[in-house]
């Protein structure tokens, strides 16, 4: 998969735009947002470069957990019940 050549999580490609993705960053520990930022800047300056990361700083299959959609489950279960109160 070519996202992890940039250094990215499956979760980074996540569009941030998005209310429930949104929340779910927001509610990320403060060290795990700016983990993410940091990929995705340095994801967004390799292809200005039109460059990948070596090869030794490729996301490894193993690391490539998702980090991001557990809390985007809670999210979207509060998100639903808000709805059901209106």
């Amino acid at each position: 998969m070519k996202y992890r050549r940039y250094g990215l999580f499956l979760d980074d490609l996540l569009n941030e735009s998005e209310p429930i993705v949104a929340e779910a960053i927001r509610r990320l520990p403060h060290e795990l947002q700016e983990a993410r930022q940091a990929r995705v800047s340095r994801a967004i300056d390799c292809t200005h470069h039109n460059s990948y990361l070596p090869e030794d700083m490729w996301t490894k299959p193993h690391e490539d957990k998702p980090y991001l959609r557990p809390i985007m489950d809670e999210v979207l279960a509060e998100f639903k019940e808000k709805d059901e109160w209106k």
